[in-house]
């Protein structure tokens, strides 16, 4: 998993940076009159940091669910143990 983070950090880090570049160089072309050249590096740029932030959404729930996953496998190992050793959710300690 860490080298996986890693990898989609680095790729989409390298995403979003080539994006900002396209669009100072979009800049340039509108500054000299060339719109249409501009608008389609704009539009590229814009399509990259898109998937970039697709990319790090399904990541991250893809994250998400493998904690609640672990969480709910703990839960029902817990669940397992304590009824091993005679204990359910009706017994109570009384004070």
């Amino acid at each position: 998993m860490q080298k996986l983070l890693e990898v989609v950090h680095t790729e989409t880090s390298a995403m979003y940076n080539i994006a900002f570049k396209m669009k100072g160089m979009a800049r340039s072309f509108y500054e000299t009159g060339n719109d249409s050249v501009a608008a389609r590096l704009v539009m590229v740029a814009e399509h990259l940091e898109a998937s970039a932030n697709n990319i790090n959404k399904a990541l991250g729930e893809t994250i998400n669910q493998q904690v609640i996953d672990g969480q709910r496998r703990c839960t029902d190992l817990l669940k397992a143990v304590l009824a091993g050793v005679g204990v359910d959710d009706n017994d109570r300690k009384e004070d």
